[in-house]
């Protein structure tokens, strides 16, 4: 018969052996699902997507004694006075943002006839004439499409479609930005929906006013209002600057787009060239962008 003693150590030994390799076998398991499964993890068009619809949390603020404090007679008579002022210095404001609105709106109905004609700018006494509107220009088109390829990050990149629609001062605007991420394996859509209000300052520069709405369509889908105003630079056939800001609202969070771009070459085709700010509270997809422009 064998040394019970020896053979108690004997088990004792392979006992260890088995528990070595036990934990051998756990690291590699964890080095390979770190190595070979980063789409456990989170990636940046996640972050962005979580960032820009998460719930806001409302906070009240508990009123101090100051606060509770009531107004002398003279705050009382410098708040009329100032209120007063302010009133009347806002309605004169607004009024004349009216008038000339309209009156930029009108430009762009007429731009866009095929007949010359004039017409007498606010405050004026004398009309003047407005040059129509060619076909294939960049300001007030019928009908454009813009296509871009964005680069955000070297495993973060975006395809952006823009059409818009319409005839002098109201068009129809949709776009849609397809976001694609590498490691890890992730994308989002961002679709916009305005209805503008384009006004002519002469025959180089438009301004338009926009109201829509946004979907972030990820993980979930999520909707919000948006506003826009585009600002639209474009003193030759084959030159232009743009600027396209827009502000969205998902679940009070606000989503800030801004898109600045550079056009170069002829009355129907341009190629873009840019940069775009795509920004929640705290994250972000920014990046250059190159493109084309296609318009009537």
């Amino acid at each position: 018969m064998g040394d019970p003693f020896s053979a108690e150590i004997y088990l004792k030994q392979n006992h260890m052996n088995i528990k070595r390799q036990k934990s051998k076998f756990t690291l590699l398991l964890c080095i390979y699902f770190i190595i070979f499964s980063p789409q456990v993890f989170a990636g940046k068009i996640d972050d962005f997507e979580r960032d820009a619809t998460k719930e806001k949390v409302e906070k009240r603020r508990t009123p101090s004694k100051t606060d509770k404090i009531k107004t002398t007679l003279g705050d009382e008579i410098a708040s009329n006075c100032i209120g007063g002022c302010a009133d009347v210095f806002l309605s004169k404001m607004i009024s004349s943002l009216f008038i000339n609105a309209a009156y930029f709106g009108v430009v762009s109905w007429h731009r866009s006839d095929s007949e010359e004609s004039s017409l007498r700018p606010p405050y004026s006494e004398q009309d003047i004439s407005i040059e129509n509107r060619k076909l294939g220009q960049a300001l007030i088109p019928i009908f454009r499409v813009d296509l871009c390829y964005q680069n955000v990050e070297s495993d973060v990149e975006a395809l952006d479609l823009r059409t818009e629609v319409g005839y002098g001062p109201v068009s129809i605007q949709a776009r849609t930005t397809h976001y694609i991420e590498d490691q890890p394996d992730d994308n989002i859509d961002i679709h916009q929906a305005h209805l503008l209000y384009r006004m002519s300052i002469g025959d180089v520069f438009e301004i338009d006013l926009g109201m829509g709405g946004m979907i972030l369509e990820g993980d979930d889908n999520n909707s919000g209002i948006s506003f826009t105003t585009p600002f639209l630079y474009h003193p030759k056939d084959y030159f232009g600057i743009e600027f396209r800001p827009s502000w969205s609202s998902i679940k009070g969070n606000i989503i800030k787009d801004y898109d600045l771009d550079l056009l170069l070459g002829w009355r129907f085709i341009s190629f873009r060239a840019g940069y775009r700010w795509l920004k929640s509270e705290n994250e972000s997809l920014s990046g250059p962008f190159v493109g084309l422009s296609l318009r009537i």
